[in-house]
């Protein structure tokens, strides 16, 4: 769906619908995810481990955030004038909240890649302290943690997402 699914490859209709309802799912779960730890702690390890540590998952919510219009696209059914046919509703944060968890969320993303959050597990007991943990085990660790990144960013195709949001920023 949200992975393979672009804003530039959703047509009117039906497409157009999938990609605003997942845009949505994405928003209000971690806008649910931000009142449960504060907005202010939101970070990349509290989005790592709400995606179980799973990089297609966290890569995945976070392009649903960016992704996510304050208002339905036109041709959807959705516009409050036109979505009573099939029952349809279209529920928007408000803007200011949007905004400021699409900043959150372009920060999150950023901070993935980081020794911190390769390392969670270490932290939350998963991974063994032992002798053999050696340097060489830790960037092993380091660069699958970073390769699993790499991949999602490619299957999710959340690159120009974030280009554009940060470029928005700026």
């Amino acid at each position: 769906g949200l992975c393979r699914l672009s804003s530039s490859d959703a047509t009117p209709g039906r497409e157009a619908r999938l990609f605003q309802a997942l845009g949505g799912i994405c928003t209000w779960a971690l806008a649910a995810v931000c009142r449960v730890v504060g907005i202010d702690r939101f970070s990349a390890a509290i989005l790592w481990e709400f995606a179980s540590c799973y990089a297609l998952w966290a890569l995945a919510l976070a392009k649903g955030v960016l992704i996510f219009a304050t208002c339905p696209p036109q041709g959807t059914g959705l516009e409050p004038d036109g979505g009573k046919s099939d029952g349809a509703v279209f529920v928007a944060l408000p803007l200011e909240d949007t905004e400021r968890l699409q900043r959150l969320v372009v920060g999150a993303v950023c901070g993935l890649p980081t020794v911190s959050v390769a390392f969670l597990a270490e932290v939350d007991g998963e991974i063994e302290e032992s002798e053999d943990n050696s340097l060489v085990e830790r960037h092993m660790w380091l660069t699958r943690h970073r390769t699993m990144l790499a991949g999602g960013m490619v299957e999710t195709g959340i690159a120009g997402v974030l280009i554009g949001a940060s470029g928005a920023e700026a």
